[in-house]
């Protein structure tokens, strides 16, 4: 048997053989364009991950520079920042904060044991109920309070939080921080000082023109003392009275006790103008509620004498019913300082009939008093520095120039008000403005 009859091969057309090239050809063109695909994807790839690379790279760098410039702005800023995760109850802490409690940066269990150990014993109470109520209230706060802190010594921080809340209104996460307030503290408090060294040093300078005013006062009842004296003296001695006789006796004891009783009227009157002074020198450490009329007219009752016997007319013009929240002791002397200077501005330009106006009255939100006078006024050149401490325009008179800023302090500072000055066709015009008590409460 031949070979070519034990293996018999398919025969395959022309025609076939062709079809199947062809698609051979296709199959293995497809193979190589997708073999040419995946290699340049693979190249975009490499080339992504690498600059993926260079870019978690770059953002890790400035990630960090990002962190060293914030713990670098907290430390000048001398402000930490905290987080406290309600989920777990961690507390995180900045470096900073770490600093500003002068805790190791390396603790990060019982961080608000550490905390509250810090806080100072006064403040404690106060800061986690702040705490609790922003909690309940959904509000933020921010609140000053000391640190005691181990070598005994104290600062003063502020700490301020926001938290955030699900829609449950449970509390999240509360965003925090605190900042290192000492030096400014210490710098408000020396401040506090000087004002109240230079508030003294205006009452001291204030001392003897009300010396000169109150002996205004006393002069016209121990006059009248000297004058009581003198008659039961001349009664006496003209034996006015035949004291054997019953009738006489009994009128010399009538004149006798109708005189006495007028002394004791003009005794009663200087204890009641000492009274009113010693209570003028005492500052007032709460303020109380009142109206300005009362104030003002107190204020005048203690000075009347004095401008009174200088010839000078105030006519009062009181109409503010709203009551305000004064240190009545501290206004007056504002009251006082500003109609001193207009009776001293009187006498240095020899004014003829001076006359000084007090008007008060309310708007809707505000009080308002307003003091003029027919001195001719403040020369516009000094205007902006009459409120200055320590200016004064009449040296040569022993001024302190404490006066009226010492006004201004009380104004301000006490009252939260505002003073200023300016000038009519007449003379000066101070307006003084403070915001209604009933407004304040209201709001």
């Amino acid at each position: 048997m031949g070979l070519d009859k034990i293996v018999a091969f398919p025969q395959l057309s022309h025609p076939y053989l062709v079809e199947l090239l062809i698609i051979l050809f296709f199959v293995v063109l497809t193979f190589l364009y997708k073999d040419s695909i995946l290699r340049e994807k693979n190249k975009e790839l490499k080339k992504l991950q690498d600059e993926l690379v260079l870019l978690n790279g770059s953002l890790e760098s400035k990630i960090k520079q990002a962190i060293v410039d914030l713990e670098q702005s907290q430390k000048m800023a001398k402000m930490g920042s905290w987080v406290l995760d309600f989920a777990d109850g961690n507390l995180r802490w900045s470096k900073q904060t770490y600093e500003i409690f002068e805790i190791d940066v390396t603790i990060h269990e019982n961080l608000y044991e550490l905390f509250l150990a810090k806080i100072h014993p006064h403040d404690k109470e106060t800061l986690i109920n702040v705490f609790r109520e922003s909690l309940e209230g959904r509000e933020e706060y921010s609140l000053e309070h000391r640190l005691l802190m181990e070598d005994g010594s104290i600062k003063y921080v502020k700490e301020s939080c926001e938290t955030l809340f699900s829609q449950e209104g449970e509390p999240i996460i509360s965003y925090g921080t605190v900042q290192d307030i000492s030096d400014a503290v210490l710098i408000r408090q020396e401040l506090e000082k000087k004002d109240a060294h230079l508030f003294h040093q205006s009452r001291l300078a204030q001392m003897g023109e009300m010396l000169s005013i109150i002996a205004h006062q006393w002069r016209q009842p121990l006059n009248a003392i000297s004058l009581a004296q003198i008659s039961i003296t001349v009664a006496l001695q003209l034996q006015k009275y035949d004291l054997s006789d019953k009738k006489q006796r009994e009128e010399f004891l009538e004149f006798l006790q109708l005189t006495m009783g007028k002394v004791g009227l003009y005794v009663q009157n200087l204890s009641e103008i000492i009274a009113d002074f010693s209570d003028f020198y005492k500052p007032n450490k709460t303020s109380v509620v009142t109206t300005v009329d009362k104030c003002i007219r107190k204020g005048y009752s203690i000075i009347s004498a004095s401008l009174l016997a200088k010839n000078i007319n105030i006519e009062l013009d009181l109409n503010s019913y709203s009551h305000i929240k004064l240190h009545e002791n501290e206004f007056m002397q504002v009251i006082i300082n500003i109609l001193n200077n207009a009776m001293e501005n009187f006498i240095q330009n020899e004014v003829k009939n001076p006359q000084i106006h007090i008007k008060s009255y309310d708007t809707q939100d505000e009080t308002l008093i307003e003091i003029r006078d027919n001195g001719g006024g403040i020369e516009e050149s000094i205007m902006g520095k009459i409120f200055d401490p320590y200016f004064s325009t009449k040296l040569d008179k022993h001024g302190t120039g404490l006066g009226l800023y010492m006004a201004k302090m009380i104004i301000r500072e006490y009252h939260e008000g505002s003073i200023e000055a300016k000038n009519s066709d007449e003379g000066a015009v101070f307006t003084i403005k403070f915001k209604k008590y009933d407004a304040i409460a209201t709001k």
